[in-house]
């Protein structure tokens, strides 16, 4: 249960509500939250939309660069500097394979599939956090079974018991929950010790780490595969997801992922390459200071309820809708958790060009409010001051909506009940 009663879904996380009620709701507030971002830009201008996602999803192709992404010659071309390109960012050794996927989930997914068919999957995160949805429904699609460990300290026993047959470790949550590098490489002795191959899921953590806290790459901390997000933690896009390692292993899993339409086409692949070579640490530094700026003015303004993160403040989506039942002097909301991030986000995006993933994010993205400027989102939207105000604002705005049902099924879902 949550702190309202509500049963939380096993699969999500977080609980259903009456407007959000499945992945199918998910997925028509996402189709809405287009709505509201082109009305935001018809109205304003592109310009006026601010992307606190953390993931910027630029395409930097240049001029010039459209002859090298048709899909014959081009790739042909391009890919050696590619492969050299993802080997020098991942810190891989030279005779590790490469291969672009067209989302981070996917070359999870893919990786299971070719690794672990009908076996057994360990994940470990850091204490208190999940993996990403994508690791679960992987296993379920490789028909393996799933086990996930908050922290290392349970893996020696874990791994102890039916054999298993690949260990996937989140060294960085999307909420930037963060294991610590002594407890990545000992669960990579383990793993090794066990005998199976371990894989990093290093999408924020791949830069997170080392630029922001000096820590060591996953192939100097010993793993056999590692995989980071194009477009986040400072990477400028495309969104795709970039992966290293042994060479056999990757064999299988790159041709698993070209049999099921996993693999990016060429234009993203070299857009890929672009965003690499425009790779600087200076932008991810620059990128966690505003965010922790706009973490203190938030502060301010609400207390303790604001979590500081690497890139920015998190709210929880039940310190969000607590915020908003005491500000409409109710105990019992007629929404969850997760239906008051979306609601914020919606308001944050229609009345202040404030892009989150509560607007924006997939089908079972974590419900929190996250606020992670991207580019010039601080800029775009008045600053830091005015971003953390209109927060404040639009929470008053969640509480007075707490009373209509049929108002908020619009807002979410752009239809009435």
């Amino acid at each position: 249960m949550d702190r309202f009663g509500n049963p939380i879904d096993p699969a999500a996380g977080f609980a259903r509500g009456a407007f959000l009620a499945s992945p199918t709701e998910d997925a028509m507030r996402m189709r809405h939250g287009l709505d509201v971002i082109r009305q935001r830009a018809l109205d304003h201008g592109a310009g006026s939309i601010g992307i606190f996602t953390g993931n910027r999803r630029d395409l930097l192709l240049r001029e010039g660069d459209l002859a090298l992404a048709e899909e014959w010659i081009g790739p042909a071309l391009y890919t050696p500097a590619l492969d050299a390109a993802i080997r020098a960012h991942l810190d891989a050794p030279p005779d590790a394979a490469s291969f672009v996927f067209n989302r981070g989930s996917a070359a999870l997914v893919a990786s299971m599939l070719a690794l672990a068919p009908q076996g057994r999957v360990i994940s470990v995160v850091p204490e208190g956090s999940r993996s990403h949805p994508s690791l679960r429904r992987g296993a379920m699609l490789a028909g393996a079974a799933f086990e996930e460990i908050g922290g290392v300290a349970e893996l020696l026993a874990t791994l102890a018991g039916k054999p298993a047959s690949l260990l996937v470790v989140t060294t960085v949550t999307s909420s930037l929950a963060r294991l610590a590098d002594a407890d990545i490489a000992n669960a990579i002795v383990l793993g090794h010790g066990a005998g199976i191959p371990v894989l990093l899921d290093d999408a924020y953590g791949a830069r997170i780490r080392t630029v922001l806290h000096g820590g060591a790459s996953g192939f100097a901390l010993g793993a056999d595969l590692v995989v980071t997000n194009a477009d986040k933690a400072g990477l400028p896009g495309p969104r795709a997801g970039i992966m290293a390692g042994n060479a056999r292993m990757m064999a299988g899993i790159t041709a698993t992922a070209s049999l099921i339409g996993m693999e990016a086409r060429a234009p993203i692949s070299l857009g890929v390459l672009r965003g690499l070579e425009a790779w600087s640490p200076a932008e991810l530094l620059h990128e966690a200071a505003q965010g922790l700026a706009l973490a203190d003015a938030l502060t301010g303004r609400l207390g303790a309820v604001v979590q500081r993160t690497d890139l920015g403040p998190l709210i929880s989506p039940e310190d969000v809708l607590t915020i908003a039942c005491a500000r409409a002097g109710i105990d019992t909301p007629p929404i969850v958790p997760v239906e008051a991030t979306a609601l914020l986000g919606m308001l944050l995006m229609e009345r202040h060009g404030m892009l989150t993933t509560n607007i924006a994010g997939q089908p079972g993205s974590h419900p929190a409010l996250r606020l992670k400027p991207a580019g010039p989102a601080l800029e775009r939207c008045g600053g830091v001051e005015a971003v953390a105000a209109a927060v404040d604002r639009e929470l008053d705005a969640v509480a007075g909506l707490l009373g209509a049902p049929a108002e908020i099924c619009g807002m979410l879902l752009g239809r009435e009940r």
